[in-house]
């Protein structure tokens, strides 16, 4: 019964070392996620700034499309923001 005995406290041994190499390889892995809660943060102070945001920047457009109408930069920007507006109300969507 030692050798038995002796083999299951080894197999133990062994099976606890790999549990703790295998949490800290996983904590390794999530550390990224630390910083999810900072972002949302930050997010949700910024959400409530966005209407006036928007606006300030339609404006902005509008008076670009006004002294600019040729540009071809203005109207890659607008169709890039056209994209991004379409894109937000498919994903908003329920």
């Amino acid at each position: 019964m030692g050798a038995a005995s002796a083999a299951l406290e080894a197999r133990r041994a062994a099976l606890i070392a790999k549990a703790a190499a295998d949490r800290a390889a996983l904590g390794r892995q999530l550390e990224p996620l630390t910083n999810v809660p900072n972002s949302l943060g930050r997010f949700l102070a910024l959400k409530s700034q966005l209407p006036g945001k928007a606006l300030s920047a339609g404006l902005g457009i509008s008076a670009l499309l006004l002294a600019l109408p040729r540009l071809p930069l203005v109207r890659t920007g607008l169709a890039l923001i056209q994209l991004a507006s379409s894109v937000r109300r498919l994903l908003s969507r329920r």
